[in-house]
């Protein structure tokens, strides 16, 4: 028999809950996202693999950034949250799904090669993500690559 769920959260505290099969669910889908950099803005929706147009599965598009130090930034969308990954390992589903709230944002920027992200999407599923840059012969930056592997979950209702 199922039995409820109650989870008591202080006032004023931020909160986010997903609710998963097991914290050790097997990666359902890993890609790579080729940004070219003359053709901004990108829209990724991370929960069907796709570059899409804007609409409500946008987790994160690429498109001008917010000042002329800044040319190209990467911003969530429709409720999607991101946050920088500190640790030196890999993080699991539940390394992502165990991240205080207060860490997730929002905000546009650019980040950096390099470094990992977990990213909430809009649709409940938790991602990691890395950025690299491709380049050509000459060595001039041709596009952006997002590699990402998606755990899926199911959004608290």
């Amino acid at each position: 028999m199922n039995e409820p769920i109650t989870i008591d959260v202080p006032a004023g505290r931020a909160t986010t809950v997903a609710v998963l099969n097991s914290l050790s669910q097997p990666i359902s889908a890993a890609a790579r996202f080729r940004l070219p950099s003359a053709s901004a803005p990108h829209h990724m929706d991370f929960d069907i693999g796709k570059l899409s147009g804007p609409g409500p599965g946008t987790d994160l598009f690429e498109g001008p950034g917010p000042s002329l130090f800044l040319f190209t930034a990467f911003d969530t969308a429709n409720g999607a949250k991101i946050t920088t990954w500190r640790e030196a390992l890999t993080p699991t589903l539940a390394d992502c799904a165990a991240v205080s709230p207060d860490r997730w944002g929002t905000e546009p920027r650019w980040w950096p090669p390099g470094k990992t992200y977990c990213l909430q999407t809009s649709e409940g599923g938790f991602v990691l993500l890395s950025f690299s840059s491709e380049s050509n012969a000459l060595g001039q930056n041709t596009g952006r690559i997002v590699d990402y592997a998606l755990w899926r979950t199911s959004p608290a209702t």
